[in-house]
């Protein structure tokens, strides 16, 4: 594997969020550089609402990236200075993110080698038997069969016919076409992109095999919306996103507490706790108790769409035993990881960065999961430097 430089957007409802790293020989990576500003109301529950504004922000971003990086990239190798981005990996995800059951059937003329020429068709395959006007993200197997026996590596097995199942991810064609629409520039030159489903990059840092076999939830809990997957028997069973997160939180305190938004999200980290039990709340003052009542209201809301989304699935607690993971921002609002436990009856852990991944630059790690995952994601599944 030769180095490589990655570069990647994150397009959030809160901010927006860019990243360079390093990939070396090893496939060990080292973040270079991150920057962020603050989306606005130019995106909204992950979709870009103005192209031009979104642009503007992801270019002063890149400006930022190249001077940053490019610094200590001269300083590695002066063959390199000065640079510009080349290409930009960006985050696919948003309120429409969702997932569909497919499957799909392949009959060979004779006993045959399967290659991934056939896997290809087979997908393609399912992708026709969904029959969705919307836009495909990705297909994940569940299961390969060949001639009626389950097979786990399907490529290289001799078979006539050849059948699968599947999870397909897709969202609406507005959202990706909302993305398409922001023009990314480097130094006044357009830059290429490739995308990247959200949910996935997360997910491939944030679980363990292990976690996967056994049955888990994973949540992204951000600003305006929640995405939750199930993965079980090794392979992604489901994905759907709610309409609603954090910033809910914010906007139910601007309200109740008739302030700005500014000083409601600052109540909502400084005094704010979610807690599933209200009747004796342990605060200082009326006011606390105010603010902690609102918090947990709507925590509590969020967190029931989930379990009602689990439930209408069919998944109980006592088939999820690796529990549950949680990323996001929204995570870090006090209690609510305990509230989580408590009330869907799994245990809870924070989403962690890969503990091999550097940092060159200011900043831990764990601030900055959502752009890492899209790095470690584009550095195992693409060329593109």
């Amino acid at each position: 594997m030769k180095s490589k430089y990655i570069v990647a957007i994150e397009i959030g409802s809160s901010r927006i969020k860019g990243i360079v790293a390093s990939v070396d020989e090893t496939a060990s990576i080292c973040v270079l550089a991150v920057e962020e500003v603050d989306s606005g109301e130019c995106v909204r529950y992950g979709r870009v609402q103005n192209a031009r504004e979104v642009a503007e922000r992801v270019n002063e971003i890149i400006r930022r990236l190249e001077n940053l990086s490019f610094s200590i990239i001269s300083e590695l190798n002066p063959s390199l200075a000065p640079g510009r981005v080349a290409t930009v990996f960006i985050a696919n995800g948003g309120r429409s993110l969702a997932s569909s059951f497919a499957e799909a059937t392949l009959q060979q003329p004779g006993e045959a080698e399967i290659t991934l020429q056939t896997l290809e068709r087979l997908h393609k395959e399912a992708r026709y038997n969904l029959a969705t006007d919307r836009e495909v993200l990705a297909i994940a197997p569940r299961h390969y069969f060949v001639d009626n026996t389950e097979v786990k590596k399907v490529v290289g097995a001799f078979g006539t016919v050849l059948k699968g199942e599947f999870t397909i991810m897709t969202c609406s064609p507005e959202n990706r076409r909302a993305l398409d629409r922001v023009t990314v520039e480097s130094q006044q030159k357009p830059v290429p992109r490739d995308y990247v489903t959200r949910l996935l990059a997360q997910t491939e840092m944030a679980l363990t095999d292990s976690e996967r076999q056994l049955g888990v939830v994973f949540v992204d809990f951000g600003a305006e919306t929640t995405t939750t997957a199930v993965f079980r028997d090794g392979a992604l069973q489901l994905a759907c996103t709610l309409p609603m997160g954090s910033a809910n939180i914010t906007r139910d305190l601007c309200v109740g507490l008739s302030t700005t938004a500014p000083t409601a999200e600052n109540i909502k980290i400084t005094k704010g706790r979610a807690v599933a039990e209200r009747v004796n709340i342990n605060a200082p003052d009326a006011e606390t108790r105010e603010v902690i009542n609102y918090v947990s209201a709507r925590a509590g809301e969020i967190i029931a769409n989930i379990n009602n989304l689990l439930a209408d699935a069919g998944f109980k607690a006592s088939e999820l035993p690796a529990g549950l993971v949680i990323a996001g921002g929204g995570a870090r609002l006090q209690g609510f990881n305990e509230m989580l436990e408590a009330q869907t009856k799994l245990k809870v852990r924070p989403a962690a960065v890969d503990a091999s991944i550097a940092m060159a630059c200011p900043g831990k790690s764990a601030d900055h999961f959502d752009v890492i995952s899209l790095v470690k994601y584009a550095a195992a599944h693409s060329d593109l430097n």
